[in-house]
């Protein structure tokens, strides 16, 4: 066959492979605890070190006081925080679109997401929901008995549950995703990032079975509130 032909097939093979969706990684900027695990795809264990790669469908395991800070190639942060369990789902990258999904499958991560340009997309998946964020500062978290817990500092965030529900929140607002119920519930608090809120919330969540008023929850997160603004103040003290 003569060889503009051979050409022509090669030229299609490789615009074909520009344009397909292409697995990215991340990258370990942070790690510190006794139990930091990536799990890969096959179930191999190894230990999650500063300026190692984390692919699409690994896995992050941490302990106790164990953390593990992975940058995603749009430069967004996504830090997984003591005794959790999150798969990163999907990191792709094609033509400068970006398209990543981290699965929360155990204990909170927080995140300093860039503000996301065209068509590329940060998700997180927790239980039966899943929030869309962009250009985004919080913590996506589940409870033990499977409720989401969403809060953030700046941004906005989108949250669907599996169900049909649907809400969004922005800065200063904490959701409560009942998993199954259909019932998303949204309350304000200054400190809605913070993660020694979101794990009283989720507590609390808990010992309650799902069935908190929003007046319960309010008192509640006064209550940290007045504890969260003191701490800040003896951490200024101190510094």
């Amino acid at each position: 066959m003569p060889f503009s032909y051979h050409f022509k097939v090669l030229a299609v093979l490789l615009a074909g492979l520009v344009s397909y969706p292409l697995a990215a990684a991340g990258k370990i900027r942070f790690a510190i605890g006794d139990e930091r695990k990536i799990i890969d795809t096959k179930g191999k264990e190894t230990d999650a070190k500063t300026g190692g790669k984390v692919r699409e469908k690994d896995k992050i395991r941490t302990g106790i006081e164990a953390q593990v800070i992975v940058a995603l190639p749009d430069g967004s942060i996504i830090s997984v925080e003591e005794n959790s369990l999150v798969e990163f789902t999907n990191l792709q990258s094609s033509n400068g679109v970006q398209s990543a999904q981290t699965d929360v499958k155990q204990g909170k991560v927080r995140f300093d997401a860039q503000k996301q340009k065209g068509k590329s997309k940060l998700q997180f998946k927790t239980g039966t929901a899943t929030a869309a964020i962009r250009g985004t500062d919080g913590i996506a978290g589940i409870s033990s008995k499977g409720f989401s817990v969403f809060g953030l500092n700046s941004g906005n965030m989108d949250i669907k549950d599996e169900c049909g529900a649907s809400g969004s929140i922005n800065a200063g607002e904490l959701m409560i995703v009942h998993g199954g119920k259909c019932n998303l519930q949204k309350i304000q608090t200054p400190n809605a990032g913070d993660g020694n809120v979101v794990d009283k919330v989720m507590a609390a969540v808990d010992e309650a079975n799902g069935e908190i008023d929003n007046a319960t929850l309010q008192k509640l997160l006064n209550e940290l509130n007045g504890l969260v603004e003191a701490l800040k103040k003896q951490k200024a003290t101190e510094a």
